[in-house]
């Protein structure tokens, strides 16, 4: 999961963002230069403090990437944590720089310090053995060890971590973690989220919608905050949850983006809203994704199939139409990687192909439901979700 999160954590530079708005300059903040992504991650000199820690990063690709082939299994997934917590510490920090902010340190240096500290104490907290936190974490005991007078407890409830300092962290603060985690708060929530809807606790889904995710795609506006709202609800109407009200006040807020035809992926959440809210813009986001795809843009290949196709498939579901689903998605499965995001993210997609593969009155519907269940069982037994998917076979 380091891995992927080290490559998904990439922010736009500049002139890409001069793009969309022309009130914002394409210079770097820190030296003036024309700003590029080599540029914000590897080239300007203000972060040079930062990349020397990384002796073995000697180019672009390898910082965003990380290394390949030259380590073990471990040092590998310990040099993407470091990689990820590296380009955080970069964001933050231009952030603080743009907004002149005074409470915020702008040595990455340290900041990249601070993060790698107390990303590993939530690691230690969260793991169930010892000797896994160990074989994970404490390499060579190069970065941290646990104190031997901690290995008899218990890390996924308390435990101190030691590294130049010891420490004591509590799963009860994990809020104010999560509270101060910046622009992936709300989608720390989500993922919070996804567990308790995995348990089947429905109403504290709810209640995290309303307290946290809501309030902060409300205030920000921000696309991910937005897309993970959009999941969330939409899970929770496969699951027979009802939602009450909450899409009218999401599509209000996505109805702005209805026009962008920027990501295969936002399209398709947009499309949630619109549905739920029976908002008329759902027709104007399909109209908008069929353009794209005859069009020369650079994503118009992958609006013309799965997008499009997909799209169709969830107006057919929000009807009840669930035979067309089927028909639809049967052909779709295979492709839902290309429509982007990560993999718990498009698992809504996988959701509601089985859903209306369970309730077609085709037998190869159901064949195909009970396949497709017992490959999920086979990759995650313990998954209520899923023990609830193969009860309803």
């Amino acid at each position: 999961m380091l891995g992927i999160f080290n490559g998904e954590l990439l922010i736009l530079s500049y002139p890409q963002i001069h793009r969309f708005s022309q009130a914002i300059s394409e210079q770097c903040p820190f030296c003036g230069q024309t700003e590029t992504l080599p540029h914000v991650y590897v080239r300007c000199d203000f972060f040079k403090m930062l990349l020397a820690w990384f002796s073995f990063v000697f180019d672009f690709p390898a910082f965003i990437f990380g290394p390949s082939g030259r380590f073990n299994f471990s040092t590998t997934i310990l040099i993407h944590f470091f990689l990820a917590q590296a380009k955080l510490a970069i964001y933050k920090t231009r952030k603080s720089k743009i907004q002149n902010d005074l409470y915020s340190t702008d040595h990455v240096l340290e900041m990249f310090k601070a993060l790698c500290v107390s990303g590993v104490k939530l690691e230690f907290c969260c793991c169930s053995e010892v000797q896994l936190f160990e074989k994970q974490w404490c390499v060579r005991d190069a970065f941290c060890k646990i104190a031997e007078d901690e290995k008899e407890q218990v890390p996924g409830w308390h435990g101190r971590w030691e590294g130049k300092a010891s420490a004591t962290l509590s799963l009860r603060n994990l809020s104010f973690h999560i509270n101060t985690s910046d622009m992936l708060a709300s989608h720390n929530y989500w993922h919070w989220s996804l567990y308790l809807m995995d348990e089947g606790d429905y109403e504290n889904v709810l209640n995290m919608y309303d307290k946290e995710i809501q309030p902060r795609f409300t205030h920000s506006g921000g696309m991910l905050d937005i897309v993970d709202a959009c999941s969330l609800l939409y899970r929770l109407e496969i699951a027979g949850v009802d939602v009450s009200n909450r899409w009218l006040q999401l599509a209000k807020v996505c109805s702005s983006h209805y026009g962008d035809r920027v990501l295969v992926f936002n399209d398709l959440h947009l499309l949630m809203a619109a549905l739920g809210a029976h908002d008329k813009g759902a027709q104007k986001l399909i109209s908008g994704m069929e353009e794209a795809g005859q069009s020369s843009a650079e994503q118009a290949s992958f609006y013309n199939s799965p997008g499009v196709p997909l799209a169709h498939a969830m107006v057919a579901h929000s009807c009840g139409q669930h035979e067309d689903v089927a028909a639809i998605l049967s052909k779709l499965y295979a492709s839902f990687g290309v429509v982007g995001g990560s993999g718990p993210q498009r698992d809504v997609f996988n959701l509601i192909f089985i859903k209306s593969l369970l309730k077609s009155e085709k037998l190869k519907d159901s064949s195909l439901a009970r396949r497709l269940i017992n490959v999920r069982l086979a990759l995650r037994p313990t998954s209520k979700l899923n023990q609830r998917l193969f009860a309803a076979l």
